[in-house]
Formats: C-alpha cells, structure tokens, sequence
C-alpha cells in the first residue's frame, strides 16, 4: 500500500509503498528530530545597567531524538522593535554560551546587525534523546554617547541549521521559531532599598515624634550619574488600632544629617487596619552612594492604643511589574518614582527583585 507521511523537521510530504500482508502499516521516518524552546531558566523582565558585562537575556533548551546533531548556524533577532536594528546600540556583543560557560559562537563574540546576531561555522553536539541548554549573553554599551537608556531588548530564535550525524540529513529553519525571551530595560542607574540594621522593632511607646522605618537607599550603576527620586509611598498595617479620624503627618529624613527629603505629609487612613504614606518632592542620591532614610510619623495621634501587643508595621513595595513615566505615587508599583539624571529618563519599577516588598520590623505598643 502506499503510504503519506510528513517530514516534522521541515514540514514537507513524502509518499512511499509498503507490502503488508494483513493489518496496519507504521512507517518510521528514518532521521531523527530536532527541537529548540526559550528554557524555564530564562531570566524574567529585569532592567539591565549600561556597561554590564556577561548578562544572561535568555536560555535555550535543545533536544535531539533518534541521532546526534551538530548545529552548524544560530540566529537571534532582538525583536524590542519593528525597526530592526533601531536598538542594537545597546548591546556591545553578544556571546553564545554552554552550561559549565564554554563559549559555542565561532570566533568567540558575535555582534547585533540590523537587528540579528548571526553565530555561524559553529560546532554544538547535540546527543541523541537527550537535550543541551544555549546561554544567549551580552555586553552593554556605555550610558554616554552609545546606548539609550530607556529603551529595550527583547530576542527571539531565528535560524537554525544542524545535520544529523547517522543520517547526514539537514534541519533548517528560516525564522519560523520566533520563540520569545524577556523584556530587558536598559538604564544608567536605578535604586536599590534595604531595611537598614537599626530599623526599629518590638516595644515602643507612643509618641509625637517616633521612627518607624529606617531603610538604605542606594543608586546602583556602572557609569551613570545621579538617581533622582520623585515619589514615594509608603504601606502601613496594624491589627485594626487605626484611628479613623486621625489627622496626624510624616515626614522622611537623612538619618546622618536630620535633613528632611521628602514631606511632612498626611497620613491617609484607609481603615482601622490600613493606612498610606504618600509624598511627592525630588531627592537626588550620587552613583553608588548609600543613604539611610527614616520614616518618622506621629503614632500618638494615629495608633488607639487598647491592650497589648498592638502591632504596626511599615512596608515599601518593590514591584513585580513595571510603570514608566508615572510620577503618582498613587499608582507606583515599585514604592517610588525615579528619575535618570544624566538621561532625563523615568521609571517607578526596581527591575525584578526576589521579594517584591521591602518589609520593616514589627511595632509593638
């Protein structure tokens, strides 16, 4: 009888004849199969600082059924924009890489061209019924004069071709698997928070004046200048002494100079377990410089003291997604609004955090 059967490695029809006697005929094709997927263990949106070197953007699982392969040309297209090549100032060089870090490009580093980086004359095993993971890794260009701080990288699998090793039958691709990696947002600096050590915890006692927070803010960069603060907000929770009707402010301050960066504000009571701290100003912190910042608020006016062990505790929300131009602290995921100084660029988003909150001690009264 004569049987149909389509090529899965390039999706084309071939027809062949077969004797049976009786019953079905299973016709096996004679090569094997190779696949290629964006890895779980690709990075998550993150933004990623000009001047970086050996930044992992994406990771790539290989597979091979029935033979060995050898990949002999990959290519990658950072697909951040339709016009291609419109971001490939970001990116200095590109590597391509294994799991114990042996470089697999040909002549080692390869570089963006309108929008694709090409890794040809390579020479990847990859075993039969088994799989090898592809690490796509990048040098940043500086803030100055080459990259854009602001803008975006994103890469996608374009080319593939391999030959099966037992068979000698080529697998090829032309830009069809447009598996996508993540977001990457390039920026010259950006802030990182940390509960200070002193930050206060367990008993306290009422009062006008009283610190509830302390927390590091420092502006993390390479090669850029100065990190702008614009907004910040602030989280309180309490096991429901929050007086309704409080009227009573905030206020933020340098822990080594007592300066006041941002407010006095009102303290706004959502209910008698929530409340918010929003204050709006500008405070500018140097590239690598670290400043421990206080919250001090009035707890006498906020807190209705009833037995003990009442609690209140502070938070600042790092953010699990991003919001760009927004300067209402109302609405910043990341806790704070902040601005490049050098570029003018904006951001309220920390880039991908392994906590998404910034969590003070807990406050007994």
């Amino acid at each position: 009888r004569n049987i149909k059967y389509t090529d899965l490695n390039t999706a084309k029809q071939f027809s062949k004849s077969y004797t049976s006697s009786k019953g079905p005929v299973i016709a096996f094709l004679p090569y094997g199969k190779l696949m290629v997927s964006v890895d779980s263990s690709t990075p998550p949106e993150d933004i990623i600082l000009t001047s970086s070197k050996d930044v992992t953007v994406a990771v790539f699982k290989v597979q091979a059924t029935m033979e060995d392969f050898v990949i002999s040309k990959l290519t990658f297209n950072n697909v951040s924009k339709n016009v291609a090549g419109d971001m490939d100032n970001n990116v200095e060089k590109v590597k391509l890489l294994s799991s114990n870090g042996v470089n697999m490009g040909m002549g080692g580093t390869a570089y963006l061209v309108n929008g694709t980086v090409y890794f040809s004359g390579t020479k990847i095993l990859v075993p039969k019924n088994d799989s090898i993971k592809l690490y796509l890794v990048v040098d940043t260009t500086k803030s100055v004069g080459e990259a854009t701080p602001g803008e975006i990288v994103k890469f996608s699998l374009g080319e593939v071709e391999a030959v099966g090793q037992s068979t000698g039958f080529k697998v090829g691709n032309s830009g069809k698997m447009a598996d996508v990696t993540s977001f990457f947002h390039i920026h010259s600096i950006k802030p990182k928070i940390v509960l200070n050590q002193n930050s206060p915890s367990g008993s306290k006692t009422l009062s006008a004046v009283d610190v509830g927070l302390i927390f590091d803010l420092t502006a993390v960069s390479n090669d850029g200048t100065e990190l702008n603060v614009k907004d910040w907000k602030i989280d309180v929770a309490s096991n429901g002494i929050f007086k309704k009707d409080a009227k009573t402010t905030a206020i933020l301050k340098e822990v080594d100079t007592g300066k006041v960066i941002a407010g006095p504000t009102s303290i706004n009571v959502i209910d008698a377990s929530k409340a918010e701290i929003k204050f709006s100003g500008e405070y500018t912190i140097a590239k690598d410089q670290t400043k421990a910042i206080a919250l001090e608020y009035n707890s006498f006016s906020l807190i209705n003291q009833s037995v003990n062990d009442d609690f209140v505790t502070f938070s600042i929300g790092l953010g699990s997604i991003k919001t760009v131009d927004s300067f209402n602290a109302g609405i910043v995921p990341g806790g704070i609004a902040w601005e490049e100084v050098q570029s003018g660029v904006k951001a309220a988003w920390f880039g991908n955090q392994s906590a998404f909150a910034l969590n003070g001690n807990t406050l007994k009264y």
